[in-house]
């Protein structure tokens, strides 16, 4: 299936791009661009194709013969594409910003189009870092193009956000998703298409992804059946499977993160499920005898307890912590 390759992600995100682009290119000092997104690939996967349509000589390349321009984009060698990237590590501080997008803010650039500086996960900037930026945006320079990526932009400061243009990328309706798959791609194994929605709720990249490569699908929805075990065990059992968890904490988060958005939405669908008579559904058969004995209440419980996982995260408690008070919270 690899002839997938790019043509969902370009069906998907069409017309965010679109919307970007027309936002930017006729304006001699075009506002800073948000991009807000649950998956942190989507994300920088959509920054990076706005910065090679703005800067790539051929204005927009195929995805079979790139130019130079956009091949330097992408491995983030290009000396017009300035990009921090911290991947949920460290906070992005202050002297990042000074020396990765305010210094190179006034410098000359060696493409006609000038240059697009780019932060993702932007919401781990620290308060100095984020002021700094909002100096730069309240006086910008002439033939810059600044792009911000989140997958939380609830932490972005709103004197920053009400001086930017903000885009959301799409994930596809089920609908959508069905169509595109089996009318415009010709997958013809609909039960397949339906698991990858299930899992995926449409996330045009991870969709992609998954599409492309079913054991990597396999892969990932056993991480969710497992983290769904997890969440429903006794206390004694999730002490012995905290090292694992501990250890996505610390090396992986965006994992954890998404499979956790994932787990959400399957809990949401579980209590409709419930109330409609357990209509037919059988992708959800698993997840209703795991949490057989969570009512409705107990369900939204561990709904909130993830979402303040996240936000413990996001606030730099010790992920030791953080392990605990999911193990004592379920």
């Amino acid at each position: 299936m690899n002839i997938l390759s790019c043509q969902l992600f370009n069906e998907g995100a069409k017309n965010i791009l679109d919307d970007i682009l027309l936002s930017i290119q006729y304006k001699s000092i075009p506002k800073p661009v948000v991009i807000a997104g649950v998956n942190s690939e989507s994300i920088n996967a959509v920054v990076k194709t706005t910065a090679k349509n703005l800067l790539c000589n051929k204005q927009i390349c195929d995805h079979l013969s790139k130019c130079n321009v956009c091949l330097q984009i992408e491995s983030e060698s290009y000396p017009d594409f300035h990009i921090i990237d911290n991947d949920l590590g460290n906070n992005i501080k202050s002297e990042k910003i000074q020396e990765s997008i305010i210094a190179k803010s006034y410098t000359t650039s060696t493409n006609n189009n000038g240059k697009v500086f780019a932060i993702l996960n932007a919401h781990t900037m620290t308060s100095q870092a984020m002021n700094n930026l909002l100096k730069l945006f309240e006086e910008p320079f002439p033939g810059n193009v600044y792009v911000l990526g989140t997958n939380n932009i609830s932490r972005i400061p709103k004197t920053i956000l009400s001086r930017c243009e903000i885009f959301t990328i799409p994930s596809l309706s089920y609908e959508n998703f069905i169509d595109i798959c089996t009318k415009k791609f010709q997958i013809d194994d609909l039960n397949f298409v339906n698991e990858i929605w299930f899992f995926t709720r449409g996330e045009i990249l991870l969709s992609e992804s998954m599409l492309n490569d079913p054991e990597k699908f396999e892969e990932y929805k056993s991480e969710i059946k497992n983290f769904f075990n997890f969440i429903s065990c006794p206390v004694y059992k999730k002490i012995e499977l905290s090292d694992y968890y501990l250890d996505v904490f610390k090396n992986d988060f965006s994992k954890f993160l998404y499979v956790s958005e994932i787990t959400k939405y399957i809990i949401r669908d579980l209590i409709l499920y419930r109330k409609t008579n357990h209509s037919d559904n059988n992708l959800l058969t698993f997840y209703a005898k795991t949490l057989a004995d969570k009512d409705d209440s107990k369900c939204l419980d561990i709904i909130k307890t993830l979402d303040e996982v996240s936000n413990y995260y996001y606030k730099n408690v010790n992920t030791t912590l953080l392990i605990d008070n999911l193990i004592y919270s379920l």
